[in-house]
């Protein structure tokens, strides 16, 4: 490690906003000028993927817990969804947040590597692998 660097401002309007509002140097120092060891392996960054995974649950089970909360003990939050038009755009906003983890799924999906493990579709169906 080269040793701890400070954050300095460039412009005037940076040195005047970092004066009233550091929140350049808090980045600075908590993502940029960071010490971390060299010899950092997976489990740090599996560690990390693994504390975001723990996030996303957490506040996608708020969100869902308090939409049904709201829905069984205030019936007046579901009032405006008794038409058929209600209905539809229920519909669309649930499928749109359906959509949404099945779209988070799928980023969060680790494709293996099969042709390294197997070989090609073309070289098993000869017989050699």
């Amino acid at each position: 490690m080269s040793g701890p660097s400070t954050y300095v401002p460039k412009s005037a309007f940076a040195k005047w906003f970092e004066a009233r509002l550091p929140i350049g140097g808090l980045i600075h120092s908590s993502f940029i000028a960071y010490p971390t060891p060299r010899n950092l392996n997976y489990m740090w960054t599996f560690g990390g993927i693994l504390s975001f995974m723990l996030v996303a649950q957490i506040v996608t089970g708020i969100s869902v817990g308090l939409a049904l909360g709201l829905a069984l003990f205030n019936q007046g939050y579901v009032k405006g969804y008794d038409s058929v038009l209600g209905q539809v755009v229920l519909v669309v906003v649930v499928g749109l947040y359906g959509a949404g983890f099945v779209w988070m799924r799928r980023l969060a999906a680790i494709d293996g590597a099969d042709r390294l493990l197997r070989g090609s579709p073309a070289s098993t169906a000869e017989g050699r692998s």
